[in-house]
């Protein structure tokens, strides 16, 4: 099927060893158009050792059943959802696309900034029930974040990528400032392991050397 996941030639040679090994037939299944639904690797892998294609037909299976099936397996990435999702015509995944390629963030800080926190649950997304919300502000915020690769290489990381939204949203916040506030306090700027910690220590360097009425005072 067009949608299906691109094929991963390093997966069917793992595969072909795996069977050689423990030759276990668990069906592929197919459409009566005899589009594979599920099992295109081990298609290809039992098709390259000379096997016989074990397969099940499903009558009416399509696209829809795609995710449903591959949802709770392991080998199946957040790319392969939205490739099956953009070829389906979904804008939501197309946009997604769109921003992952000129960005460059993880996965889960693509969902956070396209469609805010709370909204990035793996089952919804793979499901197909992703949906962009802020667009606009994830192209501004995104921009600002990248703008930080200068003093921080962990910029694309999702726990970063909260804790800024999390100081942006307040009303005092303003990116120059904290861009000024780097230029000169660059090395406290370190690997935290969570959020709350990566927005504390944001927020101290912003409100370094601040008069009270500009300082960010909300907790985590």
């Amino acid at each position: 099927m067009k949608s299906n996941r691109e094929l991963r030639l390093s997966h069917v040679a793992e595969l072909k060893e795996s069977i050689k090994e423990n030759p276990l037939e668990k069906p592929i299944d197919v459409n009566e158009k005899m589009e594979i639904i599920d099992g295109q690797h081990r298609y290809f892998a039992w098709q390259e050792l000379g096997m016989p294609i074990v397969y099940i037909i499903h009558k009416g299976w399509g696209e829809k059943e795609v995710p449903i099936l591959n949802t709770n397996q392991k080998n199946w990435l957040p790319s392969d959802f939205v490739k099956m999702y953009c070829e389906a015509g979904n804008n939501d995944y197309i946009q997604y696309k769109e921003f992952s390629e000129r960005y460059g963030f993880t996965h889960h800080a693509n969902v956070i900034l396209l469609a805010g926190r709370g909204h990035d649950t793996t089952k919804d997304f793979n499901e197909g029930r992703f949906r962009v919300t802020k667009w606009h502000r994830a192209n501004i915020m995104a921009k600002n974040l990248v703008e930080l690769k200068e003093y921080y290489g962990g910029y694309k990381r999702s726990n970063f990528v909260s804790a800024y939204l999390n100081l942006a949203a307040d009303p005092k916040f303003d990116h120059q400032i904290l861009m000024d506030k780097l230029s000169y306090q660059s090395r406290k700027l370190v690997d935290c392991t969570t959020t709350k910690e990566f927005y504390e220590l944001l927020r101290e360097i912003y409100n370094f050397k601040s008069r009270n009425e500009s300082r960010i005072s909300k907790e985590f």
